[in-house]
């Protein structure tokens, strides 16, 4: 829960960020009567979701247990992914996730401008979140060669690139077989690109389950936040300025 309190600052900024950019795409039209709601659902939705609680749980576990250095010396010594297809991983798992994003049935094409935008801005907050993370939360690596072992955007962004698509194919009017099959696939390719740096030694696996709970918590509330239905971000004009509201609260 810290780690997720210490993130709030950077998501606060996308937000205006990405709602001034909105506006300027002509995407958000009307006025969001209660931003308060809005972002109390959005938190809700990311904390209670089970890919946010249950990697940290385990992850918690594993330090105090100890069963952390087992684990991660395992991965160490078994080489089961091919380092030089790390990027491939990444680059796969965003393309489904923004692909996903354009196919879902919209009446409206501000609609799926605002979803492009708001979930390509979210891949930009998770790789800033885990600068975030490296400053607040230093941990030696089991390498050792480093002293930023929490935070790895190897976990955060594909993650939170996850979560979106399972948001995104929720939403598309396709057989059931063919929505886990697209969530599923992004899902492994999330995995594989978060195990290479256990295998690797640049961080613990109970150090990337934690990244893939805020990886994970990022892609909802950004998601949610943005994308509920019926809510929209408000801007009041004056004839000498103008202002952009929104209600957070945490």
């Amino acid at each position: 829960m810290l780690i997720l309190l210490g993130l709030m600052g950077d998501i606060v900024k996308f937000i205006i960020f990405i709602s001034m950019l909105l506006i300027v795409l002509g995407c958000s039209t009307k006025h969001l009567d209660d931003a308060w709601t809005q972002s109390k659902i959005a938190s809700y939705n990311a904390v209670t979701d089970p890919m946010t609680w249950a990697p940290a749980i385990a992850a918690t576990s594993l330090y105090l247990t100890k069963t952390d250095d087992e684990i991660t010396d395992y991965f160490m010594d078994h080489s089961y992914f091919n380092d030089d297809s790390q990027e491939l991983y990444a680059h796969l798992n965003e393309t489904i996730t923004l692909s996903t994003a354009l196919l879902v049935p919209d009446d409206r094409w501000q609609t799926k401008a605002r979803r492009f935008t708001v979930e390509t801005g979210a891949y930009a907050i998770s790789r800033q979140s885990t600068d975030a993370l490296k400053t607040s939360f230093p941990k030696e690596s089991p390498n050792g060669k480093c002293k930023d072992a929490i935070g790895s955007h190897h976990a955060i962004s594909p993650f939170a690139g996850t979560a979106m698509t399972r948001r995104n194919v929720a939403q598309m009017n396709i057989p059931i077989w063919a929505k886990n099959s697209i969530v599923g696939t992004n899902y492994l390719l999330a995995s594989s690109y978060t195990l290479i740096r256990v295998q690797q030694g640049g961080h613990s696996f109970a150090d990337q389950l934690v990244s893939v709970s805020v990886g994970n918590f990022i892609g909802l509330f950004v998601h949610d936040f943005f994308m509920l239905k019926d809510k929209e971000i408000a801007v009041k004009m004056s004839q000498n300025s103008a202002y952009l509201n929104i209600g957070v609260l945490f």
